[in-house]
């Protein structure tokens, strides 16, 4: 609910934009789009860099957003047989505003897509029209967007040409994990969700540090960091959930941050959650 009226008087808040020349509004975020390669093969897939530079004390926002904002999107248009998963995002930070709890980004972040193409398809290259939005924020906030066309070859050769700096691959490796070797389930009761989770190959690590962010946005209270309790083999998260929620969710989707290689690979720090609350 606070998101909602938080949203409804943004128009009133962006007053302040008129103080920015359309020169500083547009140096506010740089955004470079650097895919791995310029080539695709068929029944295979490519990955895609969206790196975002903002002025200092400027931010862009996270899948979930917080109390307030909104996401950055990355959104394409797609030709038959090509397909895309999921703007994945690294961990963000927690970032204040008028006693509220925001999730995004200062300074630089690098978001990623993956570009599938089917087996059997007859393009000789793939045309790929992307429209970036975000919304900047300081003291005020600006919604901004951008419009780009990516060019990939396709053949059945082997790849080889590759873009991206080892940086890039870097940041990729330390994206939120899908580590299978992890128990997770969850249940909802009323105003509350109790996140279990174990790794019976990392049973001697001390995961009571670990923190829970949701993807889903203006469901869940950010007022205070929730405590993980060790019970007969599982670790426990209770989230408390806004009694003023204007929607119930379906199923728990989020990440698990905690120390770098704690979730078993070493160069991330995440773990990400996809599952269906127990009935």
């Amino acid at each position: 609910m606070i998101k909602i009226i938080l949203l409804l008087i943004l128009p009133f808040i962006l007053f302040g934009e008129e103080k920015l020349t359309n020169e500083e509004k547009s140096n506010l975020v740089k955004v470079e789009v650097i895919p791995q390669n310029q080539y695709i093969k068929n029944n295979d897939s490519v990955l895609i860099a969206f790196k975002f530079v903002m002025q200092k004390h400027w931010h862009i926002y996270w899948i979930n957003s917080g109390d307030s904002g909104l996401p950055t999107e990355v959104k394409l248009t797609l030709k038959a047989g090509i397909s895309e998963s999921e703007l994945m995002y690294p961990v963000p930070e927690k970032i204040p505003f008028s006693g509220y709890t925001n999730f995004g980004f200062q300074n630089e972040v690098v978001l990623f897509k993956k570009i599938y193409i089917a087996k059997e398809t007859d393009y000789k290259f793939i045309v790929l029209p992307i429209k970036i939005s975000w919304l900047v924020c300081k003291e005020i906030c600006i919604p901004q967007d951008t419009t780009i066309s990516l060019k990939f070859v396709v053949t059945n050769e082997k790849v080889h040409n590759v873009n991206w700096s080892k940086n890039l691959d870097s940041l990729y490796n330390s994206l939120p994990q899908q580590n299978n070797s992890f128990t997770v389930n969850a249940q909802k009761n009323k105003d509350e969700v109790t996140v279990r989770f174990k790794n019976e190959k990392l049973h001697e690590i001390d995961f009571t540090n670990v923190e829970f962010l949701p993807f889903a946005s203006s469901i869940y209270d950010y007022k205070e960091k929730p405590k993980v309790i060790l019970d007969k083999g599982f670790y426990s998260i209770k989230l408390i959930m806004d009694k003023n929620r204007y929607e119930e969710p379906e199923k728990l989707r989020g990440i698990l941050i905690g120390r770098k290689g704690q979730f078993g690979d070493i160069n991330s720090n995440s773990l990400e959650i996809n599952c269906d609350f127990e009935k």
